[in-house]
């Protein structure tokens, strides 16, 4: 009972839960970095519910990440946005991704030392103790001891691969090892062993980190390469975590090879069939089909007819008071299919 209440409230207007006793809207102040999940992407401009009296917008420069964030975000997910602006003139709060970039770092960060992952950082500068480094601003350090050339000086400038021994955000402690990974030998190895890599090869490998924006796959020679979360599955992927874990053995295929950069770009969807090239013929408009929901947001209930292909009940589809939940199987009609855009759009069939 207490469930079908919760759904029904998502569904609810900003307007009708300001209206109800029980909603109390989150006091937003600036300077504050806040969790918020994504209402609607636009060119230019992305909403975010961060629990206040109005959405919240991101806009201009305020979308540009080193890591082009912007752009993998989906309605739906779940982001760390900073408050520049509680409440402007039309009582929107104005937020930003990139100044949220050292919080998503340093959570990052704790990530990579929980699994024990190596990391690659910029050897900066020398100091009497070490070597000053950089993790994508980030600044860090690597004790004399553990690193493996006997003069730093002679990696300045370079990457190097390393594991984090220290992490303390509150002391701003963030002390690495470069003789744990085997340090340059280990990088000469691995470009070497990128050298005989070839794209479209099919390799195995094992899950050495999982991101937000995809998973690291070690394979043989020790070479890591990522797997893009838009190539983990044919459907709709909303966390990597999801799927995989570290240690888990996978197959992948090479996409994409930069012995300059050290970066391979991996696949594990396209070492099977795409469903959405037959969905054309299986779902055309008005063909009936059956589902389970995998996803409830508040502008609609994802429903996946198969593996890798899932459709949307939009909430003007769905009829006043009815509540759903994930995993519920549900009979739909198919309303609209793109399979350039991957889209399908279903309603709720009706009752015989």
């Amino acid at each position: 009972m207490v469930k079908n209440k919760e759904k029904a409230e998502e569904k609810l207007t900003m307007a009708e839960l300001l209206a109800q006793e029980t909603y109390s809207p989150k006091p937003l102040s600036r300077g504050q970095v806040v969790e918020g999940k994504v209402i609607a992407v636009h060119p230019g401009e992305i909403l975010v519910d961060v629990g206040a009296k109005a959405e919240g917008l991101i806009s201009g420069r305020e979308l540009e990440t080193d890591e082009n964030l912007a752009k993998t975000i989906s309605s739906g997910d779940t982001v760390l946005v900073y408050v520049i602006q509680a409440e402007n003139e039309s009582g929107q709060a104005i937020l930003s991704l990139k100044r949220a970039s050292g919080e998503r770092r340093w959570r990052d960060l704790q990530q990579k030392f929980d699994e024990k992952a190596t990391i690659e950082v910029l050897a900066l500068e020398q100091n009497r103790g070490g070597l000053i480094v950089d993790y994508f601003g980030v600044r860090g350090f690597i004790p004399s001891s553990h690193l493996s050339v006997s003069q730093p000086s002679l990696v300045l400038g370079k990457k190097l691969m390393v594991k984090i021994i220290e992490l303390d955000r509150k002391a701003n402690r963030f002390v690495l090892s470069e003789k744990e990974v085997g340090g340059v030998e280990l990088k000469k190895r691995k470009e070497q062993t990128m050298a005989t890599l070839q794209k479209g090869q099919v390799l195995a490998g094992k899950v050495t980190g999982v991101m937000p924006f995809g998973v690291f796959v070690e394979l043989p020679g020790g070479v890591e390469g990522l797997v893009h979360i838009s190539e983990l599955a044919w459907e709709r992927v909303y966390s990597p975590a999801d799927l995989y874990k570290v240690g888990d053995q996978v197959k992948v295929l090479v996409l994409d090879i930069d012995v300059r950069e050290q970066k391979i770009n991996l696949s594990i969807k396209q070492l099977s069939e795409d469903p959405w090239q037959k969905a054309k013929e299986k779902y055309l408009p008005g063909t009936e089909a059956n589902g389970s929901i995998t996803k409830i947001t508040p502008y609609g209930v994802f429903v996946r007819l198969e593996q890798g292909i899932d459709g949307l009940i939009h909430t003007s589809k769905i009829p006043q008071g009815v509540s759903f939940e994930v995993g519920q199987h549900l009979g739909c009609l198919v309303e609209s299919l793109s399979v350039e855009t991957r889209r399908l759009g279903l309603k709720l069939a009706e009752k015989k």
